[in-house]
C-alpha cells in the first residue's frame, strides 16, 4: 500500500448512490402539489440543512417545504414523502461499493461522511445490506453538526483513527471538499453526472496510486451478515422482483455486436451472462423449494461454464432468458413473502458451500443478480466510451 494515504472518505448522495432520478422526483412533486420542477427543487434545498441535522424531522421539514406554496400536509402524507425521499437516493453507484472492497483488501481504511436526515439514515438501516462494508461512518443526523463544519470532518477522522494528511474525500459540493482542504485532508470534487464518480476514481487511482477495480466483482463481493431481520427480507425481496426490470432496461439499448463481447478480458459475452442468470436463478429457486420441502436436502451442482457454451446460451435470443427471469422473479417473490420464520431458516446442503438457509439464499441471489448487472453496465457503458 502506498504511503501516501491511509484512509478513504466517500460522502453519500451522487458518491455512492446515484443522483434523485426524474421519475422519483416526479413522485415527490405529485405528493407535494408542487408542479413546478424547479420552484420544488428550490423549496427542496431551502430548508435541508435543518432537517439533516436532525434539528427538524420529516414533518416540520415538509411542511415547511409546502409552505412556500401555500400547502399543509398531515402526518401520513408526510410520512409518504419521507418515504419516497429515502428511496429516491437509494439508487446505489454499485462500481464504488466494488472499489471499496478493493481498497479494504488493500489494507486502506473506508469511511462515510454524509448530511443525512434520519428518515434516510433509517432507510439505509432496513435496506443497506452494504454499509458494514466500511470502516467507519458519520451521519449528520446522529452527531448534530453538518458539512461543511469542521467538527464533522474531525468525528470521521477520529473514528478512523488517521491523521488529515493521510485521508482523502470525495464529495459533490465545492464548499464540502474545500472545507476538507482546509483541515488537511486531499479532496476531490465530484461532478454531478452519472458518470462523474467513475472519473473520480480514475483521477483517485492516477493521483494517489490507489487499486483498481476488481472487474470481476465490480459491484464487490458477497457479504453474509449472518441472518436478516424481517424489514431486511422484505428489502431483499423488493430488489429480487424489480431484478428482471432492471436487466432489461440495461440490455434494451445494446445491438447484437454488443450482446457478443465479453464483459471483461476473459469472461462471458453479454449474452451468456443473461443466459446465465436465467440458468442460475432457476437452479436457486428450485433449491429453495426443496428446502422448503424436504429435510436438509442436498444442492445438485452444475456446470455453469459447460452451460454458457450451449447453443441457446451462446447465441440464442436474450428476450428468451428474460421472459424467463420476468416469470421466476414473481412467483419466486411470491413464495418468499408467504414464508414463516421457521421457514426462513429451512436450508439446503451444497457439496462447497455447506448449509445454505432460505434467508441465506435470498440474500446471495439479490447480490448475485447485482453482481452480473454491474458487469452489464459498464460493458455497456465502455461500449459507448470505447
Amino acid at each position: 500500500m502506498p504511503s501516501s494515504l491511509d484512509a478513504i472518505v466517500f460522502d453519500y448522495g451522487r458518491v455512492l448512490s446515484f443522483d434523485q432520478p426524474g421519475e422519483d422526483l416526479a413522485v415527490m412533486r405529485r405528493l407535494t402539489g408542487i408542479g413546478d420542477a424547479q420552484r420544488f427543487h428550490d423549496l427542496y434545498w431551502e430548508h435541508r440543512i435543518p432537517y439533516d441535522s436532525g434539528v427538524t424531522g420529516a414533518e416540520a421539514y415538509w411542511n415547511q417545504v409546502g409552505g412556500g406554496e401555500g400547502k399543509q400536509y398531515g402526518p401520513s402524507e408526510c410520512a409518504k414523502l419521507a418515504d419516497a425521499d429515502s428511496a429516491s437516493w437509494s439508487h446505489l453507484n454499485l462500481p464504488v461499493l466494488g472499489w471499496n472492497d478493493a481498497l479494504r483488501a488493500a489494507g486502506y481504511k473506508t469511511g462515510i461522511l454524509s448530511n443525512m436526515h434520519w428518515d434516510l439514515r433509517h432507510y439505509i438501516e432496513r435496506h443497506g445490506h452494504w454499509a458494514s462494508a466500511f470502516d467507519y461512518a458519520v451521519f449528520s443526523c446522529d452527531v448534530g453538526h453538518v458539512k461543511p463544519e469542521p467538527e464533522i470532518y474531525r468525528l470521521v477522522l477520529s473514528g478512523l483513527g488517521v491523521e488529515p494528511g493521510r485521508a482523502l474525500f470525495f464529495d459533490d459540493r465545492p464548499k464540502n471538499t474545500e472545507a476538507a482542504e482546509a483541515l488537511g485532508m486531499h479532496a476531490i470534487l465530484v461532478e454531478q453526472t452519472n458518470d462523474g464518480m467513475e472519473k473520480a476514481m480514475r483521477e483517485a487511482i492516477a493521483r494517489f496510486s490507489l487499486p483498481e477495480i476488481d472487474a470481476r466483482y465490480p459491484a464487490g463481493r458477497f457479504r453474509w451478515p449472518g441472518s436478516l431481520n424481517g424489514e431486511q427480507r422484505e428489502a431483499l425481496i423488493e430488489e429480487l422482483g424489480k431484478f428482471p426490470a432492471r436487466l432489461r432496461a440495461a440490455v434494451a439499448p445494446l445491438t447484437d455486436a454488443q450482446l457478443d463481447r465479453p464483459y471483461r478480458e476473459g469472461g462471458w459475452t453479454v449474452r451468456q451472462v443473461v443466459h446465465h442468470l436465467a440458468d442460475s436463478h432457476m437452479n436457486s429457486y428450485v433449491r429453495v423449494r426443496l428446502a422448503l420441502t424436504e429435510a436438509t436436502p442436498p444442492a445438485k451442482p452444475y456446470d455453469e461454464a459447460a452451460w454458457a457454451k450451449l447453443a441457446d446460451a451462446a447465441s440464442g435470443p436474450v428476450d428468451l432468458s428474460l421472459q424467463l427471469l420476468d416469470a421466476l422473479h414473481t412467483r419466486w417473490a411470491a413464495m418468499l413473502r408467504s414464508l414463516t420464520p421457521e421457514q426462513w431458516l429451512r436450508a439446503y446442503r451444497h457439496p462447497e458451500d455447506g448449509l445454505t438457509s432460505v434467508e441465506k439464499n435470498l440474500a446471495i441471489y439479490t447480490w448475485h443478480g447485482r453482481h452480473h448487472l454491474t458487469h452489464i453496465q459498464r460493458a455497456a457503458s465502455n461500449s459507448v466510451h470505447g
